[in-house]
């Protein structure tokens, strides 16, 4: 199938996003039920999301039932679709979006609603749900965002309300006999709205849907071919938290806790592992410090996969001086944590208790384990805080960079966003001028060589707070900025403020208004949603929090009585389960005790796969040679690396015959190598050869070789190209082959026409053996 954008591709920042062609993407023959899974902003980003990653695993599994991949083109793609009036379409099959049964969008932030829009538009589907036939498909949301839906609900059909596992299962039903025709568009709606867990606008409210126990999944995600934002094979060890930290959505609205048995999750690990050639495991949990069996999981990555990193989420303060130990195989470069305020009084207000001792005591350890760089979040706009908490926490910075002068400390801060089904949801959201006038005493205080502060966009974080709260109203603003050209807010080269800012005059929205301290006696636009957190008790840590008062963690089994859970029965509400034999951490096994030989590999790459760079081809053959169970010589350096070298790369966009990559492996000989290799590349890929050999002198290398297509003739000599016949030569060191390719051939010449066919070697009596 020709790809949609084949004549254009090289016009476009990273080609790579639009080829597809992944390892573990999913192909199936005449599907009953076919769903487009989107994500509303660039590869990069939809592919690091683990939510998308679970439902994409979980549909597929589904006999006659068909996900697909599609996501947001970036801004140079967006304006050539439009002009070429080539509309969205799928990774896996490069269908058209408007010919899926079912459309469903990743609701990760409020910033990305605008992007929402222009993924419908862009798939030629009418924008507002009011306009769609039946020949359109089915739009349905679902994520943290998904809470509350108001703001979308004249642009989406139907949201899903909390966790998805288990609703998509119910809707396979209504939705066959959907794609069927056996129903109609209202008929369908209305099926769907009689589900727990899924609202549709006009027919229901629900109540937030909750899984008992964390899916077996992904076991098998879609490894990308080129870099993506968290690059790294993710298991969710829990979901929900306990923390109770009063300013956090995500806290409160993913309870109760539900943790994973270690064995289940070492049993994921491998298995992905297995299928990815993933370099790096990420463990996703609220708190990770609260699970029980962390150190156990971590030991197991670092017995049965040494060289394998192991990453964590933004910790506990108090927790890295436990958890570094753990990572000590992983060699990690870089921690986050968040205390959110220095204050000792405005910790308490927040409920999230961090004492200035704790950190510096973390970065102490962090210091011990050749840790260099550290980020730590701050919040500003607090509820009730002084400019002497804002005093205090320039200070700390200032001391805490003094004291560690070793460590590269980056301080980014955020304005405080209050957000529903939260304590915090009826208080007030400072301005952007007075984020950034708070912002600049802090900056005041906290100067030093090595600490540098940033402050996120105060205004995206107004845009946030106003849809966080806001109604159907909201849909209007939203619609109107849209129409002006707002896109892509949550990035700088994006967000536009003076044009919202009209949008909010043609609608008559004042955003001041929508930042003032809510009347908690008062209604609010989402209460039709129950997120399963009683009112009484929100109220209730409200008024602890203005007292200034802190709620114990109900991790030992004390329960706060923030909802349901306990009188139902949930386990982690009656006490965090602990392991009867904790196991020590095993040190990591040896890398370099193994029998390893040199191998050289040459690849070919055509198709979709030319549109890759060196470096992410080089990424698609170490994670191949993962899968296909072969262990790679590691650097010895503190952040252990696989070893591999390799000669020039062909330029984006040209075929290649010779790919040529030196490594060492624990292969026993090349035919094998080769054999398991074939099997593992993604499509575009093939071994050429395979030889034993020693490292290549890569210095000896003086000129790439390059085949023309009949009839490409240069228009005048160029120094450092040599072509003879249909031999095309270009001397290393002479300058960009692209720009003299284009200098010779002028520069309507496609280089996309050439083909690499080797290289130029010369023996150098000066260049030493390796």
């Amino acid at each position: 199938m020709t790809h949609p954008l084949s004549p254009h591709l090289l016009r476009l920042q990273k080609p790579g996003r639009y080829t597809g062609g992944e390892v573990n993407s999913v192909l199936k023959e005449s599907p009953l039920l076919r769903w487009c899974l989107v994500y509303p902003d660039v590869y990069e980003m939809g592919m690091s999301n683990l939510g998308l990653a679970i439902l994409y695993e979980l549909l597929n599994a589904r006999p006659g039932v068909q996900a697909e991949r599609a996501f947001l083109p970036w801004l140079d793609a967006i304006k050539l679709m439009e002009r070429e009036g080539i509309p969205l379409f799928s990774l896996e099959t490069r269908t058209p979006l408007s010919d899926f049964h079912v459309i469903g969008i990743t609701l990760q932030t409020e910033l990305t609603y605008t992007n929402v829009l222009k993924v419908l538009e862009l798939s030629g589907i009418p924008v507002l749900s009011s306009l769609r036939e039946d020949d359109h498909p089915l739009v349905i949301a679902g994520g943290p965002c998904a809470g509350n839906p108001f703001p979308l609900s004249r642009f989406i059909d139907a949201f899903v309300i909390g966790d998805g596992e288990d609703v998509v299962y119910e809707m396979e039903g209504p939705l066959l006999s959907w794609a069927r025709r056996e129903l109609r568009r209202d008929e369908a709606l209305r099926e769907l709205s009689r589900i727990e867990g899924v609202y549709v606008p006009g027919y229901n409210t629900t109540a937030r849907r909750r899984i008992a126990e964390l899916p077996r999944l992904p076991t098998r995600p879609v490894v990308p071919n080129i870099a993506i934002t968290h690059d790294r094979l993710t298991v969710e060890l829990s979901r929900g938290c306990l923390s109770g930290c009063r300013f956090c959505q995500g806290g409160f609205c993913s309870r109760p806790l539900r943790t994973r048995p270690p064995d289940e999750a070492i049993s994921m690990i491998r298995q992905g592992l297995a299928a990815t050639g993933w370099e790096e495991v990420g463990l996703s949990g609220f708190s990770l410090s609260e699970y029980p069996w962390l150190g156990e999981v971590i030991s197991a990555v670092r017995e049965d996969f040494p060289g394998t990193r192991v990453s964590l989420p933004s910790l506990p303060a108090d927790a890295l001086d436990e958890i570094l130990p753990l990572l000590e195989g992983s060699r990690t470069s870089s921690f986050t944590l968040a205390p959110e305020t220095a204050s000792e009084r405005l910790s308490r207000v927040i409920n999230k208790s961090v004492p200035p001792e704790t950190v510096e005591k973390s970065l102490e350890a962090a210091r011990r384990f050749r840790v260099k760089h550290i980020k730590l979040y701050f919040m500003i706009g607090l509820p009730t805080e002084s400019e002497s908490d804002l005093l205090e926490t320039g200070r700390f910075l200032a001391e805490l960079a003094k004291a560690f002068p070793s460590l590269d400390i980056k301080a980014s801060f955020a304005t405080f966003v209050p957000r529903p089904f939260t304590p915090f949801q009826w208080e007030a959201q400072i301005s952007p001028d007075e984020a950034r006038r708070r912002f600049g005493l802090i900056r005041a205080k906290a100067r030093a060589r090595n600490l540098s502060l940033t402050l996120k966009d105060p205004f995206a974080s107004l845009l946030e707070g106003i849809f966080a709260r806001g109604g159907v109203e909201m849909g209007d603003l939203l619609f109107e900025a849209y129409s002006r050209g707002a896109l892509f807010d949550d990035w700088t080269e994006g967000m536009r403020p003076e044009l919202w800012l009209r949008a909010c005059e043609a609608t008559g929205i004042t955003p001041e208004n929508y930042a003032e301290p809510k009347d908690p006696r008062s209604p609010l636009p989402y209460d039709a949603i129950d997120q399963g957190i009683s009112r009484d008790f929100l109220l209730a840590e409200r008024a602890r929090a203005l007292g200034g008062e802190m709620t114990p963690s109900c991790r030992g089994g004390l329960c706060a009585n923030c909802g349901p859970y306990r009188a139902e029965g949930w386990p982690n509400c009656f006490g965090l389960p602990k392991p009867q034999n904790a196991p020590a951490i095993a040190p990591p096994r040896p890398m370099q005790n193994r029998k390893l030989r040199g191998f050289t590999i040459t690849l070919s790459k055509e198709g979709i796969a030319r549109f890759l760079s060196g470096t992410d081809t080089m990424r698609v053959l170490l994670r191949s040679i993962a899968r296909a169970g072969f262990f790679t010589r590691h650097t010895q350096g503190y952040v252990k690396r696989p070893g591999i070298s390799a000669g020039p790369p062909a330029p984006l966009g040209v075929e290649s015959r010779a790919e040529m990559f030196y490594l060492e492996l624990d292969a026993d000989d090349p035919e094998t190598l080769s054999q398991r290799l074939r099997r593992a590349l993604p499509e575009g890929f093939a071994v050429l050869s395979c030889e034993e050999s020693e490292k290549p002198r890569w210095r000896e290398i003086t000129g790439v070789v390059y085949e023309l297509p009949e009839g490409m003739i240069p228009k005048k000599p160029v120094d450092g190209l040599v072509i003879s016949g249909r031999k095309l030569i270009h001397r290393i060191g002479s300058g960009s082959f692209p720009a003299l390719f284009s200098e010779a051939f002028g520069l309507e010449a496609d280089i996309s026409r050439l083909v690499k066919e080797g290289y130029v070697w010369a023996r150098l009596s000066d260049c030493p053996p390796p």
